[in-house]
């Protein structure tokens, strides 16, 4: 659905509103098989995490397909 370097809005009962990019394919290891997403905001809610090392600076999440909207494409 959603590929490396979309860019996407974040909707879930954690993050309202944000913006971020993906960073990479679905991990199936995570609850609900959610992408790894770079919140341009840096860290909004508390918790540090850095998509298992996918994310610089600690400013990321996983994030669940159905709490993802697209904005844009990456560029062919």
């Amino acid at each position: 659905m959603f590929k490396a370097w979309d860019r996407v809005v974040m909707n879930s009962s954690v993050l309202r509103n944000e913006k971020g990019t993906v960073l990479g394919a679905i991990n199936p290891d995570k609850l609900c098989d959610a992408y790894p997403i770079r919140i341009d905001s840096g860290n909004v809610f508390g918790a540090r995490h850095g998509c298992d090392g996918l994310c610089e600076g600690t400013h990321g999440f996983y994030v669940c397909a159905k709490d993802l909207t697209l904005i844009t494409n990456k560029p062919a």
